[in-house]
């Protein structure tokens, strides 16, 4: 008798169990159903055979109305054939407004027309057109951090012309011409900045090219595109001045391979001699030198 209490017991716990764990089961389904069933569809048709030129590429950004973190952007080449593209939102919120930006891009991700709407979304999908024919005047901010050209000129101030190799034309998206190049700005004693903000390069950005103008002009490449300093032949990833008040040399490190030549300049003392130290690197190289220290005089 005891063992069949104790079997009547062990059965009435696993049905107990089972019908739990059916419940969760269904409310589980029942959940995802609901979850849903609040969701919808959203197509979006832009209308681009009105715009003339060639077009490359159409973003689309899609942002809830009532929270501008809730956003979803996507972007399609353009074909040749076709400029009209389709872009579907699959799962947003039903019942709530969501604004829609979509913009038309030549090459270099340039923007040139834009279009707007808003609309609900609904679980066949919401059908919005929208016509491009506003025409974006300034670039819009990308993504990409600014940089940063230093250069080195003793003379005067000097003046920056620069683009992108095979790329964006950086000086006269900023407004200016051949004619009217800015000035860069003054840093530390001989050395000029000029800063390039991210909407005027690509993403990731090309290699720059760039003319320096002062008593004659200079023709360099910075590549990779990051800020850098350019003395009139050599590019450095790092001022190559002494920061006023730091009171302190940069560093020489303990040895240099690979049948190379270091340098180590400093600018604070006896430009020149290095200079022309540094104009005869070939013909070191010819006689076997293949490491060179040059420490600041008098130290």
């Amino acid at each position: 008798m005891i063992n069949g209490h104790k079997h009547q017991l062990v059965s009435k716990r696993i049905f107990l169990f089972l019908i739990i764990v059916s419940l969760v089961i269904l409310a589980g389904c029942s959940k995802d159903k609901n979850d849903i069933s609040d969701r919808g569809i959203l197509y979006i048709k832009t209308s681009l055979e009105d715009i003339e030129g060639e077009l490359e590429s159409v973003r689309v950004v899609v942002k809830n109305a009532n929270n501008p973190l809730e956003e979803y952007i996507e972007t399609k080449n353009i074909g040749t054939a076709d400029k009209n593209v389709v872009f579907c939102f699959d799962n947003l919120k039903k019942g709530i407004s969501y604004n829609i930006v979509v913009t038309a891009y030549t090459g270099n991700n340039i923007p040139v027309f834009q279009g707007s709407a808003s609309a609900l979304p609904t679980m066949t999908g919401s059908i919005v057109e929208i016509t491009l024919l506003e025409f974006v005047e300034k670039p819009v901010q990308f993504p990409g951090k600014t940089i940063e050209i230093y250069y080195k000129c003793p003379h005067r101030v000097p003046t920056i012309w620069v683009w992108e190799h095979e790329g964006i034309p950086i000086s006269e998206n900023m407004g200016y011409s051949w004619d009217t190049q800015p000035e860069m700005k003054k840093v530390v004693d001989d050395w000029y900045v000029f800063e390039i903000t991210g909407e005027y390069l690509s993403t990731p950005p090309k290699a720059l090219k760039m003319i320096f103008n002062r008593d004659h002009s200079t023709e360099t490449t910075r590549y990779p595109a990051e800020t850098g300093w350019y003395d009139g032949i050599v590019w450095y990833d790092e001022a190559p001045y002494q920061i006023p008040g730091s009171g302190h040399y940069p560093d020489i490190p303990a040895d240099k391979v690979n049948n190379t030549i270091y340098q180590a300049f400093y600018w604070n003392s006896a430009p020149d001699l290095w200079k022309r130290l540094e104009s005869n690197i070939p013909r070191f190289a010819e006689i076997g030198i293949t490491s060179m220290w040059l420490p600041p005089a008098g130290k």
